[in-house]
């Protein structure tokens, strides 16, 4: 990406062409606007290191770190909300399979009860039969 600078016709060695990748170029920018303990600062910069050092000066870092400490903060926070709901599902769910086990205890009694009474109602019945046989 190619800067231009829009007032470059302000600035003595600075053409309307000129972009930032140049060192020399973005000396004479900061020499135009800077104050006189930035300019003495840069002068005795290379010209990769000056960039890199133009560029880490233009970012607002104290803004940067902020965002990103409040986007922590607030996923944190959501982590920790879809934790508890993820306690409480399993909390729920362990409840359910207690609950599920009673039943089915339940039933497996409800049908050995019933096999029990099915089984005394056919002697009962093969009984009764026998009596009225020999009866009649």
């Amino acid at each position: 990406m190619i800067l231009r600078c829009p007032r470059s016709r302000l600035l003595k060695g600075v053409k309307v062409g000129d972009s930032f990748k140049d060192p020399a170029v973005c000396a004479d920018v900061l020499a135009h606007f800077a104050p006189p303990g930035v300019r003495d600062a840069y002068l005795e910069m290379e010209g990769d290191h000056f960039i890199s050092r133009l560029m880490l000066s233009s970012c607002n870092l104290s803004v940067f770190l902020a965002k990103g400490v409040t986007r922590f903060t607030k996923e944190m926070q959501e982590y920790e909300e879809v934790t508890k709901k993820k306690d409480k599902m399993k909390a729920s769910m362990a409840a359910m399979k207690k609950e599920v086990d009673g039943f089915s205890k339940k039933e497996d009694a409800w049908v050995k009860k019933v096999g029990e009474l099915t089984r005394r109602h056919e002697i009962e019945m093969n009984d009764l039969k026998k009596v009225l046989k020999q009866t009649s």
